[in-house]
């Protein structure tokens, strides 16, 4: 009975695609920023309904577990996920495209901004 639940638990965190351990951001993290520990998996789910973004790091303290198209274009239930390599704080930033208007003003793209710290 225990291994029919463990393998019933490894094949839920194959198919969310996330584990039970990764930190997931939250509103009150995009306003007061995010604190996580080294070796953190970190998952940012989309802040907007956006199908394509520009993604923007600092490669000094994280890393993407998103392949380069996953992250211009994630998957809209699960976001990104990024892991912590090193101490220290930086902007993640996330701006979603906003295709051309013909014949009307452009909006501005959406724009958010996360602060990260690694302790």
């Amino acid at each position: 009975m225990l291994m029919i639940g463990k393998s019933i638990l490894f094949l839920a965190l194959l198919l969310t695609g996330s584990s039970a351990s990764d930190v997931v951001v939250t509103r009150a993290d995009w306003e007061n920023g995010l604190k996580v520990w080294l070796g953190a998996t970190i998952r940012v789910p989309l802040p907007a309904d956006n199908a394509q973004w520009t993604v923007v790091y600092p490669r000094d303290i994280v890393r993407p577990l998103n392949s380069a198209d996953r992250l211009e274009r994630p998957d809209p239930k699960e976001g990104w996920r990024f892991e912590t390599t090193a101490r220290g704080s930086g902007e993640m930033t996330f701006i979603g495209f906003v295709p051309p208007r013909s014949g009307a003003d452009q909006p501005n793209p959406p724009r958010f901004v996360l602060r990260v710290t690694v302790r």
